[in-house]
């Protein structure tokens, strides 16, 4: 047996990890949270041509490509919400 190998899980690390697993599981209803969440992280498929665009605007300014998307999507989402309430 190697020196390395891991001690088996008592019961209460097994009920831990199994409660951060569905924790992190895709809901189908949004969940309401106890304390409000300062950051998310979301991942982007994008065309290879929009990122040689985001690459030039960061070499050209110096504008970090993850902080113009964020911009970027801030004022669309505010823009959305306000379009959004105006028709409602």
């Amino acid at each position: 047996m190697s020196k390395f190998r891991r001690p088996p899980l008592s019961q209460k690390e097994k009920e831990q990890l199994a409660d951060n697993f569905i924790e992190g599981a895709a809901r189908s209803a949004p969940v309401e949270k106890k304390e409000k969440d300062k950051k998310e992280i979301i991942f982007l498929r994008i065309p290879k041509s929009l990122h040689d665009d985001l690459e030039r605007i960061c070499n050209l300014t110096g504008y970090k490509k993850n902080m113009f998307c964020l911009q970027a999507i801030l004022e669309a989402a505010k823009d959305k919400l306000r379009q959004i309430e105006r028709e409602s």
